[in-house]
């Protein structure tokens, strides 16, 4: 009995050679990126079938056979054909991380602007108010006029001093 190609004969039938299978009456290897399942090759976890070849969904999503397409996983969105992360409001994807538009830092998880009379901290994320205002990043309010710096409204409440003033104990 002579046999097809990648097969031989087992005394009784042709059988295929390990890593080929019986496909449309001969013996040939599944396609790339899939897997003999007993009766057919079938894709891989994680590909989809497209024109005939298994094609991986991009990263940060999964194939829904009920939708018949790749879905972003959630807190993703599609962005042309990759799924990036979805951005707080005032922020974009820079390419590897959601980043807060000029004029903008990350506080609380958003972005917020800061007070004109505040500063961004990078290390404690918030907006430290200058010297000579009071109050949080979104609202810095003057200290009183005697006062260089303080931790509220008054002149009980002056930390230090302008030049010339002196406290009321000296």
């Amino acid at each position: 009995m002579i046999c097809p190609t990648f097969s031989s004969w087992n005394g009784s039938t042709c059988l295929c050679v390990s890593g080929y299978y019986p496909i449309s009456g001969s013996c040939n290897q599944c396609p790339i990126n899939t897997n003999w399942n007993g009766s057919a090759c079938v894709c891989l976890s994680g590909f989809y079938l497209s024109g005939g070849n298994c094609i991986s969904c991009p990263q940060f999503s999964s194939y829904s056979s009920t939708e018949q397409k790749c879905i972003c996983d959630s807190g993703y969105r599609v962005s042309g054909t990759q799924c990036t992360s979805v951005c707080p409001t005032k922020s974009q994807w820079d390419g590897s991380k959601c980043a807060c538009i000029s004029g903008f830092y990350f506080i609380q998880n958003s972005c917020l602007p800061c007070d004109p009379n505040s500063i961004y901290s990078a290390a404690s994320q918030t907006c430290l108010c200058k010297d000579g205002y009071f109050g949080t990043f979104s609202l810095c309010t003057a200290c009183e006029s005697s006062c260089a710096t303080c931790s509220g409204a008054g002149s009980l409440k002056c930390t230090s001093c302008r030049d010339g003033v002196l406290t009321a104990t000296g």
